[in-house]
């Protein structure tokens, strides 16, 4: 019976590391697509500042 109360102990205490260790995951994640856009905006010569960032051709 003593094993049955720190079952759930035990996995509250798993469930938190692996919570903890995913925060920087995508933090990190959040950093490489933010370093990307930019590095695309270098590329194409686009500031980003509005939604359409090359003119639509008109006929």
């Amino acid at each position: 019976m003593r094993i049955a109360r720190f079952v759930p102990l035990l996995a509250a205490g798993l469930l938190a590391v692996a919570a903890a260790g995913c925060e920087n995951t995508v933090r990190g994640l959040g950093q490489d697509m933010q370093k990307t856009g930019k590095a695309i905006e270098k590329a194409t010569g686009t500031s980003g500042s509005s939604p359409s960032a090359t003119p639509a051709k008109t006929q």
